[in-house]
């Protein structure tokens, strides 16, 4: 039988934000629960989970600025975040209440089994048997090796947009805050303290005095100005939008952007001001629910200006080891890397913050292949691996590998995409392009497609906000009806379906091959309509979707910060770079801009409706199609501790340790 997420269950609000302690020393799995109402405080307590749920007038416990120490207990907690603007009742004081969550961009799941050419699914129910040729780096002796599908696109912060590069990325830089691994609050990391004034639109940020970059260069608050201006005058860097809030900003992206050459670029936005060495002064367009989360963000680490060299608008440095040297302030430093093979991350002896790493080497194996990396994990080469999904319910089953086996709630939403700039699904098409994505809507079979591609990991979804994330609302703009969706077909002008042919574009890792096969073959069956499925390499299909060459196309987000605005603003803004579709709609843009102004608590029950409004707006109009939500499963060997995944990310290696 195939098995169902434990962490959604029907139309139950379940914890997806907070993180789920997933590492050695620790029975984590997620157990369902029943729904939550707007005014319910619900909590349940089972030998491996708690979950608290609080609703958006109740207020998270006060967070201190003391770093926090996540182990592995046999009880994990999972709790639902509440809209963000709780933290800025207290962010005017300079502490910090409210839970932080988030989830990883993008969740590795290799290996599916094999769509046969009837539509049925056969799934590798046995051990694999053979190692297929990869590569001949097997690791060091006493080195943590953890496996990854595909290898970062690039690590230089200003260019990072996927989870691959955050993941490897988090263990080189630093910022002025970062995200409690345990608790996905955010806490002071480069930052000492920070203040802010009445109105909530003047930070002041008082560095530490004893950071510096692993080559000795001591950290001072010129370096973020720098770095900070340096990402908003790239027009090639892809979350410059993080910035928005704060003054002059915005300006400086549209003049990196403008090819107008009679205007001076502008290089430094006014909103950013060394004070002095060790304080940074940030000045708001207005007061934001989300400002201090933001600043967490890969974003916002600071890069080395001497490292990175005469132009700061080259990422070349961040391209190779030897290059990256010195660039960072983080626990590792980037010993060899190997393009899609492999990479040796070196632990900082002169590491600033605590815990300090304790695990010296850690070894990142690039195999693309679900069932090689499997026998690899199986054979005692890797000590942690992502799952063959396909060998979940032998994994499960078996006594010794099910103890090793852990299982997180992800916070993110996976989709198809449409062109709405060029193509036969483009919004200058008028009622009839609107009537072939309600078609294309309408014949997605989602418990079909999570069955069969997924070996039953998943939730369906209608939302681009997901089910257990703050200012989610149920909305289901189009379900399963073949009827519907052939008519709608007919009024886009394709009676006869042959006629009309598609092109899928996918990133080439086995999971979403196989939803591609999956889109196909329902596509096919219940419309008629002929679909090729094209996987593309991971770094390509990053810059040829965001530049809107593909019609139809594989959408998936991971959420950076509990709040709505990281989806609707991000995702679906006019303006916004991450807008892969080209979607726009004013009175969506008005909307989004009248919630985004809404900083006061007391106001957050008119903010959410304002997103809420926004994004059924958006759903209405068949500008993507929400597919599903997923978990990631993973394997790590006995003996490992402090470590694993949460909803967003996987820890930070400083936080592994060897017992």
């Amino acid at each position: 039988m195939l098995r169902r997420p434990k962490f959604l269950s029907g139309l139950a609000t379940l914890a997806l934000l907070l993180p789920l302690l997933a590492a050695c020393g620790g029975d984590a799995t997620p157990t369902p629960r029943p729904a939550a109402t707007a005014t319910t405080v619900l909590a349940a307590m089972t030998p491996t989970t708690m979950m608290a749920v609080m609703t958006p007038t109740t207020m998270m416990a006060a967070m201190t600025d003391t770093p926090m120490m996540a182990k592995p207990t046999d009880t994990a907690m999972m709790a639902m975040a509440t809209p963000t603007a709780m933290m800025m009742a207290t962010a005017m004081t300079g502490t910090m209440t409210g839970t932080m969550t988030g989830t990883m961009m993008t969740p590795m799941m290799p290996g599916m089994g094999t769509m046969t050419s009837t539509g049925t699914m056969t799934t590798a129910a046995a051990a694999p048997t053979e190692i297929a040729p990869n590569s001949t780096f097997t690791g060091s002796v006493g080195a943590f090796r953890w496996r990854q599908a595909e290898d970062a696109p690039n690590l230089d912060p200003a260019l990072i947009q996927d989870s691959v590069s955050i993941n490897f990325g988090q263990n080189l830089f630093d910022g002025l805050m970062e995200f409690d691994p345990a608790t996905l609050s955010p806490k002071p990391s480069i930052a000492e303290t920070y203040t802010v004034n009445a109105d909530a639109t003047v930070y002041t940020f008082k560095l530490r005095k004893d950071v510096k970059f692993t080559d000795g260069t001591p950290i001072t608050a010129k370096d973020f100005v720098y770095s900070w201006n340096r990402l908003l005058a790239n027009p090639a860097a892809p979350y410059s939008f993080v910035f928005d809030d704060i003054k002059g900003a915005s300006e400086v992206v549209a003049s990196a952007a403008s090819t107008d050459t009679t205007k001076t670029k502008l290089t430094a936005a006014e909103g950013i001001k060394a004070i002095d060495d060790y304080t940074l002064e940030v000045t708001l367009k207005q007061a934001s629910a989300y400002f201090i989360p933001q600043t967490a963000l890969w974003s916002y680490w600071v890069v080395n200006q001497k490292v990175v060299g005469s132009n700061p608008l080259s990422s070349d440095w961040a391209q190779k080891a030897e290059t990256m040297k010195g660039s960072g302030s983080g626990a590792y430093t980037v010993k060899e890397w190997v393009r899609n093979d492999h990479m040796v991350l070196e632990a900082n002896d002169a590491y600033w913050n605590t815990p300090k790493a304790s695990v010296k080497e850690i070894d990142i194996l690039i195999i693309a292949d679900g069932s090689t990396a499997q026998l690899r994990y199986e054979n005692k080469q890797l000590d942690s691996s992502e799952i063959y999904v396909a060998d979940y319910n032998r994994l499960k089953n078996d006594p010794t590998m099910s103890k090793e086996l852990k299982e997180v709630p992800q916070a993110s939403t996976m989709w198809l995409g449409f062109n709405a700039l060029t193509g036969a699904f483009a919004q200058s098409g008028g009622a009839k392009a609107l009537k072939l994505r309600q078609a294309v809507a309408q014949a997605m079979d989602r418990e079909d497609l999570i069955d069969k591609a997924l070996d039953g990991v998943g939730a369906p979804a209608y939302t681009l906000v997901p089910q257990g994330v703050p200012g989610f609302k149920d909305y289901q703009a189009y379900k399963l009806d073949l009827p519907a969706a052939k008519k709608a077909l007919a009024d886009a002008g394709y009676s006869d379906a042959s006629s009309l042919k598609l092109t899928y574009y996918t990133r080439d890792r086995e999971d979403q091959r196989k939803v591609g096969e999956v889109i196909q073959a329902q596509l096919k069956q219940n419309l008629g309509i002929n679909v090729e499925v094209k996987a593309v390499p991971w770094s390509t299909f990053l810059i040829e979707r965001q530049n809107h060459k593909y019609d139809f196309f594989y959408g998936r987000w991971g959420q950076d910060y509990p709040d709505p605005q990281d989806w609707l603003y991000a995702l679906k803004y006019s303006t916004i770079s991450q807008n892969n579709e080209g979607w726009a709609n004013k009175q969506f843009d008005s909307m989004v801009d009248q919630a985004n102004k809404l900083a006061d608590p007391a106001k957050v029950a008119e903010r959410m409706k304002l997103y809420n409004d926004a994004e059924k707006l958006m759903l209405d109009d068949a500008a993507i199609v929400p597919l599903y939500q997923t978990s990631l499963d993973f394997l790590i060997k006995p003996g490992w501790s402090g470590w694993g995944y949460n909803s967003q990310f996987a820890y930070p290696f400083r936080f592994l340790s060897k017992q």
